[in-house]
């Protein structure tokens, strides 16, 4: 439109006039003037309705949650992001909510095969309670059984319910569990009751006597994997013990090798005293363990010696003749100087107590002291200088002047001392026999010599060395003596017999070095063998106190446990005012599923409150097999830790002693049985009845939580729609603020097309 009215007025500007006034021109300027201010304001409400008409969309996207990047987005990011939370928990507490409904359907499930059990174990109890009626006869118990036997296998049939795949009831989505044994209690006796009280002394709980009489019978009865298992005796002397004692003997007493009793497979913990041997404390390593040799270990080997022949008896050999033999000399000779200088000492002591006598001058005393010290001094030969001229002594020429003055005036007296007291005579004996021995020391000593080189093996004995011609006749003496010596040696000693003894004392060494080596090895040998026996020892004493330790004492500790367990009382204290009697071994297999006693007088009737009260052992804990954890987990939670989970317990008939693991179904064929059988089967009612109020209880529990969850779904969705609502009502303000302004724009289009028109026709 501006494009057409800009056209238009170029024309009208290079066009002539055609004769128009100036008053009509001036009209048609002005009109123009009017219709350009119109055409702008059209112009201006396009642009603004261009923008509304962008911004109504960009309102339009973000409220359908389109991802927006330009400034408006930017602004809202806040609460898109709140919005989107909250969006999000409602979403994952909705699938927690489905989930709790899944769960309550599995339970549910499980809840109705569970009825069906429990329906199943009433017909059967009822059956099996008109099968004590002794109405009845054993035909007709027969055709009970029948329908027990359907029963039993329909319990069977319903265990194995499953739930998406998983079996629920039939054990194998319980909780992890150590093996259990079954525990009865009975609290219809009184609580003073013990294992060996009497049965003619049993009393109800109030304290009331059972009437049990000696001449009464009791038949006692256990079910055991579907089997029964009934012994009957005569209560005589018997105390409360020996009913389960004998229900133990009926399966499980074994003669053992030394004559004793033992039980294998009996059904009760306890009463055994006196039939079991206690097991024996294995050896302790200590006592075996080998004492170390009081040798030490050898660390080097030594080898045997290679054998050296003995050289036998000495070689004979001329011995030193008797008088140069040195213990023969020593004692006549030696002994003499020996004696002759004793003698000697007697006749110098005798000439100083002469002189003492006698009034010498002053200083006399000491020269004499002197003296006879140097008239007893012995020479280089052994012998003393003869010193009867006591003026040649050293005491005397040492004397000063004075004192020898005074000597010599008393030498009357001096030399009188002298003479009385035999000091010549004396000195000349001594010295005679000192030469005798030097005479015999020096022939020994050549002889010695001469004998001793030829022990040494030389074959030469060296002659003396001859004299000088000026050799004094000492030295010629000495001389003559060594060659008499010499001549002697060389007539006793000769070369040969020298090389022959020689030869014998290397044999001699060789072999006594031998037997040195040889005493060495034997040695080695024995230590070794010591330590060889030790280390054998040891290593069986090592291996055996291993063994003791892993092996021996464990076990024995085991079957000490065992044999404790087995001779304590079986019935015991349960903690509760009542008695409790506790299968022999834990698990399934061994699981006592009822016991029945009944107490009959002499002519077969029964006595009622006897056997109502001894009846009444009820299953307190129940049998399981050791399990791992396989209960299932319910997800009833947004995070992980809001579990639950929930462990079924195991319902097949084998569980509830109503069938064995061979297949074999409880019996009420006879009367006995049938009796038996109820207690069985009351338990296994009592046993499948508390699974079922866990069941339903635990879908109680689903149902709070679910009800929980739908409250907070709600208030979780409250905020979220507010956010929502103020969302949309912003949209729609933008929406309806564009729809107005873009009618007012249209009626701008419309004043400017005819103002348009106006222009044209003024121009035509």
């Amino acid at each position: 439109m501006a494009t057409m009215i800009n056209n238009n007025v170029g024309s009208f500007g290079s066009q002539p006039m055609f004769g128009q006034s100036k008053a009509a021109f001036q009209r048609g300027i002005g009109q123009r003037t009017a219709m350009t201010g119109i055409t702008g304001d059209a112009l201006g409400s396009m642009s603004i309705l261009n923008q509304n008409r962008i911004a109504a969309q960009r309102e339009m996207q973000r409220a359908s949650k389109t991802t927006q990047t330009d400034d408006d987005a930017i602004n809202n990011v806040s609460a898109y992001t709140i919005e989107e939370s909250l969006r999000i928990r409602t979403q994952v507490l909705d699938q927690a909510n489905k989930n709790i409904q899944d769960d309550t359907a599995l339970l549910k499930t499980a809840q109705g095969s569970g009825n069906s059990i429990v329906d199943s174990i009433k017909e059967i109890q009822r059956l099996a309670t008109s099968a004590t009626d002794e109405a009845l006869t054993d035909v007709d118990r027969r055709v009970i059984q029948r329908d027990i036997n359907r029963l039993v296998n329909q319990i069977s049939t319903d265990s194995q319910i499953t739930f998406n795949g998983r079996k629920l009831i039939d054990g194998s989505s319980t909780t992890g569990n150590p093996a259990i044994a079954t525990v009865m209690s009975n609290n219809s006796l009184y609580n003073g009751t013990t294992a060996s009280t009497a049965l003619t002394a049993l009393q109800n709980s109030s304290g009331v006597s059972l009437g049990i009489e000696t001449s009464d019978r009791i038949t006692a009865s256990y079910v055991q994997g579907g089997n029964i298992y009934t012994a009957s005796f005569t209560v005589g002397e018997n105390t409360l013990e020996d009913i389960f004692k004998n229900l133990n003997r009926i399966n499980g007493v074994t003669a053992t090798e030394d004559g004793g009793m033992t039980y294998t497979n009996a059904a009760f913990v306890g009463g055994e005293r006196g039939m079991l041997k206690a097991p024996e404390l294995p050896q302790n390593p200590e006592e075996i363990r080998p004492a170390e040799p009081l040798v030490a270990r050898p660390v080097e080997v030594i080898q045997k010696p290679e054998p050296v022949e003995d050289p036998g008896a000495e070689v004979s050999i001329n011995p030193i003749p008797s008088e140069y033999v040195q213990a023969d000399f020593e004692q006549p000779s030696n002994a003499q100087a020996l004696s002759a200088y004793e003698d000697l000492e007697d006749a110098v002591n005798d000439f100083g107590d002469n002189l003492l006598a006698e009034d010498l001058p002053e200083g006399i005393g000491e020269f004499v002291s002197s003296l006879q010290v140097e008239m007893l001094a012995s020479q280089s030969d052994g012998s003393v200088k003869d010193l009867t001229d006591w003026t040649a002594s050293d005491a005397y020429k040492n004397l000063s002047e004075e004192a020898r003055a005074g000597a010599d005036a008393n030498a009357g007296i001096i030399n009188n001392a002298l003479n009385n007291s035999d000091y010549a005579d004396k000195l000349a004996a001594y010295n005679d026999k000192n030469n005798e021995y030097n005479a015999a020391a020096r022939q020994y000593e050549i002889y010695s010599t001469a004998y001793e080189a030829f022990l040494s093996g030389a074959e030469i004995i060296a002659a003396p060395t001859e004299l000088d011609e000026d050799a004094t006749p000492e030295q010629q003496a000495q001389y003559q003596a060594e060659k008499e010596a010499y001549d002697r040696a060389v007539a006793n000693y000769s070369p040969q017999e020298a090389t022959a003894y020689v030869r014998y004392r290397e044999q001699k060494a060789a072999f006594d070095n031998y037997k040195i080596q040889q005493a060495e090895y034997d040695q080695y040998v024995s230590d070794k063998a010591q330590w060889d026996k030790f280390d054998a020892e040891n290593k069986i004493y090592l291996d055996y106190k291993n063994e003791y330790d892993t092996e021996l004492y464990p076990q024995y500790q085991r079957d000490l446990a065992q044999y404790n367990l087995l001779t304590a009382d079986i019935v015991q204290s349960d903690g509760n005012n009542g008695l409790s009697v506790t299968a022999r071994k834990p698990g399934l297999a061994e699981q006592i599923s009822g016991i029945s006693i009944n107490v009959t007088d002499a002519s077969g009737n029964t006595k009622s409150a006897a056997t109502g009260a001894l009846n009444n052992f009820k299953t307190t804990t129940f049998a399981e097999d050791e399990r791992e954890d396989n209960s299932i987990f319910f997800q009833i939670g947004e995070t992980i830790d809001q579990t639950m989970n929930f462990g079924f317990n195991d319902m097949r008939a084998e569980a509830f002693g109503l069938k064995g693991a061979d297949g074999n179904i409880i019996s009420i064929s006879t009367k006995e049985d049938a009796d038996a059988a109820l207690s069985t089967i009351n338990n296994a009612l009592s046993k499948a009845t508390e699974q079922l109020q866990t069941i339903g209880s635990s879908e109680k529990r689903l149902g709070y939580i679910a009800d929980s969850l739908a409250i907070e779904i709600s208030n979780i969705q409250e905020p979220d729609s507010m956010i929502r609502n103020a969302n949309m009502a912003k949209t729609l303000t933008v929406y309806a603020l564009d729809f107005f302004q873009r009618d007012r724009m249209q009626s701008m289009f419309a004043i400017a097309n005819q103002h348009s028109s106006a222009v044209l026709g003024l121009l035509r």
